[in-house]
């Protein structure tokens, strides 16, 4: 199984649970798409900690491969999908009904990727090799 790697470093820790900032790649600050993406911020998700961990420390962060692709599947094409079945719906009334159709499918697609896309990824984020960073003090 082919697992994406990244690093996150630890900003607290409370009952078990470490918050980690993860760091965007460098490739983002030249991206062109990194105003729309999200990629190029700095984002904090909540772990179970691993023990000896600590604030300054800086884990390494794992998903599996397939478990990513399947994210950016639900991600990009639930609202395109939902967009469409809304025009389609609705398309018997008219142009204006059918762009009414296709915007509320878009809302629709954009909340249930919120609300159920993160549940593909976060349960297969596994942490590991936590290690100090050289040089600071947490």
């Amino acid at each position: 199984m082919t697992m994406i790697v990244t690093q996150g470093r630890v900003i607290a820790v409370r009952e078990g649970v470490a918050e980690v900032q993860l760091t965007a790649k460098s490739a983002c600050g030249s991206c062109g798409a990194k105003a729309v993406c999200g990629s190029g911020s700095a984002h904090t998700v909540n772990l179970p900690a691993p023990e000896g961990v600590g604030p300054g420390d800086t884990l390494d962060l794992a998903v599996p491969e397939a478990r990513l692709n399947a994210g950016a599947v639900v991600g990009y094409l639930l609202p395109a999908t939902t967009t469409l079945l809304g025009a389609v719906l609705l398309s018997s009334g008219g142009d204006d009904i059918a762009s009414i159709g296709a915007f509320i499918g878009l809302v629709g697609g954009l909340f249930l990727t919120r609300r159920f896309g993160a549940g593909l990824l976060l349960p297969s984020l596994s942490t590991c090799s936590p290690h100090t960073i050289q040089g600071e003090t947490p």
